[in-house]
């Protein structure tokens, strides 16, 4: 087993980027997709962490649960917002991730991607029906920071006149 940031194979190979042992490892058994390490973090997970688009792709094109949750309840989404992959985090909602997902902390895709200043990532989870009024378990909602505020509220407005 190769050495990593987790104690399952198959996520530290997807962490890494090992695009073809990873692929031989899906074709032995189908269901590596599925497997969750320590944390209770997916392949997908640590992907999304790594920023490894072509594993993303992969594991989802091979069924990867793009909702699963680790132990602390963050989606691969929260993880894309919080990294600001755009490619990403676009890919993911694409095939189905929940944009108003809530963690252990009630705090959504969109809460990371504000405070973070990852104005694009904000501003498409508010495309997509992100909920800017969102309240977490302390009763915050997404921070409007200076990049994403004039933006929050164009993208949020546009969002609730398009529905």
């Amino acid at each position: 087993m190769t050495s990593g940031v987790s104690d399952n194979e198959i996520c530290n190979l997807a962490y890494e980027g090992q695009v073809a042992l990873l692929m031989h490892r899906i074709k032995e058994n189908g269901q590596a997709v599925k497997v969750s390490d320590q944390s209770g973090r997916s392949p997908l997970h640590w992907a999304v962490s790594a920023g490894k688009r072509e594993v993303v792709d992969l594991l989802i094109d091979n069924n990867a649960d793009v909702n699963s949750c680790d132990d602390s309840e963050w989606s691969p989404l929260h993880i894309a917002a919080s990294t600001g992959n755009q490619a990403i985090l676009s890919l993911l909602i694409s095939r189905g991730s929940k944009v108003n997902a809530r963690n252990n902390n009630q705090q959504t895709p969109l809460h990371y991607a504000a405070s973070r200043d990852r104005l694009e990532a904000a501003q498409a989870i508010l495309a997509c029906g992100g909920d800017p009024d969102a309240s977490d378990h302390l009763g915050a909602t997404p921070p409007p920071s200076r990049s994403v505020e004039g933006e929050h509220e164009d993208a949020a407005t546009s969002s609730r006149t398009q529905r």
